[in-house]
């Protein structure tokens, strides 16, 4: 068996924008930007969190492979950059910005 080089495929950075990962080259996976949890869209960029793990991520994209029927989430840790594949079962939430607490005052 002999050793060949590795292929090298070479992506425009216009097609796959930062955050975004080429899963069109693999035909068993479809990929999809936007992500309804309860009454929140998450889309690209959002801050989210995961059970059992500490920290913020910014979400990417969610990603499901129909020959193992099975489906996660792609994201980027904000205080590191790393990205990290989460299975959708973990997914908490999106971050929400506390309201206030200051009571509203009835006229009247």
């Amino acid at each position: 068996m002999s050793k060949g080089k590795a292929k090298r495929i070479i992506l425009d950075a216009e097609e796959f924008p930062l955050g975004y990962i080429p899963y069109k080259l693999n035909d068993h996976v479809s990929v999809t930007y936007e992500l309804q949890f309860g009454r929140d869209l998450i889309k690209p960029g959002s801050l989210i969190k995961f059970k059992h793990e500490r920290g913020l991520y910014s979400f990417s994209c969610v990603a499901h492979h129909a020959g193992r029927d099975t489906t996660w989430i792609d994201c980027r840790d904000i205080t590191t950059g790393a990205f990290h594949s989460f299975d959708i079962n973990r997914l908490k939430g999106p971050v929400v910005k506390k309201r206030s607490r200051r009571k509203k005052v009835n006229a009247g």
